[in-house]
């Protein structure tokens, strides 16, 4: 009867063990604050349109487990990464404020960096006044600092990357004019259109994707601004977060190897920054192999 048992106890162990997770799977949960892009994420039958779609799609779907995705602003997504749980927000710009509380995967995405688009009567005036030599835009701030009926548009919790994030702070609150919604290059459209700012920061792709075309602009690149932007997987400080940006990064080191990433992005990038994109590819690799 004792052996009967336990032998019942080891069948029943045994068994239990099969509805464990694998060995070494991270259970996490991810956030983001583009719907759009959720959407695509959950429903494989919905066309990607993005090179973000297409990336984060590659990388979940060679996971062990693809892990939940759920909608939420910005703001509200990272104050739900603390160190006591396991959670993600995608799409995140790495910086050195952020590095100090999360944790971040090598680059999942790439995009070009961000211009500066113009309303168009103030065209001239950007050109006589604030231009280098190569017709870029010398400095952000001073436009700003120059005159203060000046407004520019941002986006509420946005990163724009350090060099950026610095010269925004050179401007005076009352000249900055955050939006804040569940799509905010929607709105932020809208409101240039409008005139609420004659200002804006936007990368060239959000233009390219948007049904709100902007009207009546012109765009000038910024000089000291990285060529481009990379995007990362922002997690909490948890045990589980850690196992899973060794998960990704392991994914992202064959995507990039494979040349499948190249495919994809040479659909979205012009043919004149071919070259930068394959030299940011190559960089990838060589982070990413293992051993270094």
């Amino acid at each position: 009867m004792f052996m009967k048992g336990i032998r019942h106890l080891l069948l029943a162990l045994a068994c239990s063990n099969l509805f464990l997770p694998a060995a070494g799977f991270a259970e996490v949960t991810l956030y983001t604050d583009n719907q759009v892009t959720r959407n695509v994420l959950v429903n494989s039958d919905l066309p990607s349109g993005s090179l973000i779609s297409d990336s984060y799609r590659y990388v979940l779907s060679h996971l062990d487990r693809f892990p939940d995705i759920y909608f939420e602003n910005q703001i509200r997504a990272e104050k739900l990464l603390t160190p006591d749980t396991a959670a993600c927000q995608i799409m995140k710009v790495r910086t050195e404020e952020r590095e100090k509380h999360y944790l971040f995967s090598e680059a999942t995405d790439v995009y070009l960096s961000h211009k500066l688009y113009v309303q168009q009567e103030y065209t001239a005036t950007i050109r006589d006044n604030y231009l280098n030599k190569e017709g870029e835009v010398a400095s952000v701030s001073a436009i700003f600092q120059d005159a203060k009926d000046r407004v520019l548009l941002l986006i509420t919790g946005h990163s724009y990357g350090q060099y950026l994030d610095a010269e925004i702070t050179h401007i005076d609150n009352s000249q900055r004019y955050y939006l804040g919604a569940s799509d905010p290059y929607d709105l932020y459209f809208k409101m240039f259109n409008q005139e609420r700012g004659q200002f804006a920061l936007l990368i060239p792709s959000a233009l390219k994707n948007s049904d709100t075309p902007l009207q009546h602009y012109t765009s000038f690149a910024l000089a000291n601004n990285p060529p481009y932007i990379t995007g990362h997987i922002m997690c909490s400080k948890h045990p589980e977060s850690v196992q899973f940006i060794k998960d990704v990064n392991a994914v992202l080191y064959e995507y990039y190897r494979s040349g499948t990433f190249e495919k994809y992005a040479m659909r979205y990038f012009p043919d004149e920054e071919l070259g930068t994109l394959r030299h940011f590819i190559h960089a990838q690799v060589q982070r990413l192999q293992p051993g270094n």
